[in-house]
């Protein structure tokens, strides 16, 4: 009998997280609308906004350059992906929220690949 609240709440937090992440990716993808407008100040929005998503992904690339992981910190290459990133808003029109994390995990894939010919 214990078995059914605990399926209930995990079945509850689940849908909960799930609203959220809807919510973050609407509301990536009005920034992503802002930034193809013009808006003044819209790339460094949606990079702020995006920040812990591109922390993760960089997190999750980097386990797959083991010899990386002694040099650089996730930080570090999440820090220059960034800035890669945001000199490519200004030269990519970003069609979607998609598009834009597409392009974001190119940048921190080159990043890496950079990373890996210097060491």
């Amino acid at each position: 009998m214990a078995v059914g609240p605990v399926t209930l709440r995990g079945t509850a937090a689940a849908s909960e997280l799930q609203a959220a992440q809807e919510d973050r990716d609407a509301q990536l993808e009005r920034l992503v609308a802002a930034l193809r407008n013009g808006g003044g100040q819209a790339r460094e929005v949606i990079l702020e906004h995006a920040n812990e998503r591109l922390l993760r992904l960089t997190r999750r690339m980097l386990r797959q350059y083991p010899q990386l992981r002694r040099w650089e910190a996730t930080d570090d290459v999440r820090q220059n992906a960034l800035l890669r990133l945001y000199r490519s808003l200004a030269e990519v029109e970003v069609e979607s929220a998609r598009h834009f994390l597409n392009l974001a995990g190119t940048q921190i894939r080159r990043e890496l690949i950079d990373l890996k010919r210097h060491y």
